[in-house]
């Protein structure tokens, strides 16, 4: 199995604890995010699979409109959050194109959630690609993607000082048999 593990593109500030919309991409994530959607369509993968926060799935439609396939929305992919709740809601825009939610999803809780949580949840994510995917693209935020690369090392729970900065938009590719290539900087940024 490979995956192009990917992290979402610039976004703006967050008003959403204060009850507002959750924060988008900035004209730079666009930009960002057709550039990695180029890079995504080339490596040809089976799924896109993608956190349900609306960043994510902006970073995720320039990939789906190039390759033609639906984005399937996984709430498992959420952002680790220790600091606060999980909100693993989504709006979804019908000009947005087409979305698939899985019956069958990996719990999720709107209650704090430690490493060691997200770490069980990272490997049930990757225990269940693993019966039904060759090759896919995962679009996620940075803290749960290195939870999901301490996991697919099989390293056990984390702690911050092992933590994998992701830079904005960054490609992480996991092969089965492969050192990981971690933090890519492919768009040029």
């Amino acid at each position: 199995m490979i995956i192009y593990l990917c992290r979402h593109g610039n976004r703006g500030p967050d008003g959403s604890d204060l009850g507002a919309a959750p924060p988008l991409l900035t004209d730079r994530g666009h930009d960002q995010a057709r550039r990695l959607g180029r890079y995504i369509e080339q490596q040809r993968p089976e799924a896109l699979l993608c956190s349900p926060k609306i960043r994510c799935v902006q970073t995720a439609q320039p990939a789906a409109d190039y390759l033609q396939v639906p984005i399937i929305v996984w709430p498992c992919l959420i952002e680790h959050n220790s600091f606060g709740p999980l909100d693993y809601s989504i709006k979804v825009f019908e000009s947005m194109g087409a979305f698939q939610v899985p019956k069958m999803l990996l719990p999720d809780t709107p209650q704090h959630e430690d490493m060691e949580f997200a770490y069980k949840r990272a490997v049930a994510a990757i225990e269940q690609m693993r019966g039904g995917f060759r090759r896919v693209a995962i679009f996620a935020h940075d803290c749960f993607n290195s939870v999901f690369i301490w996991a697919w090392l099989n390293r056990g729970p984390l702690t911050e000082k092992d933590r994998y900065y992701q830079n904005e938009c960054c490609v992480n590719i996991l092969e089965d048999g492969k050192e990981p290539q971690i933090n890519l900087d492919m768009l040029g940024m």
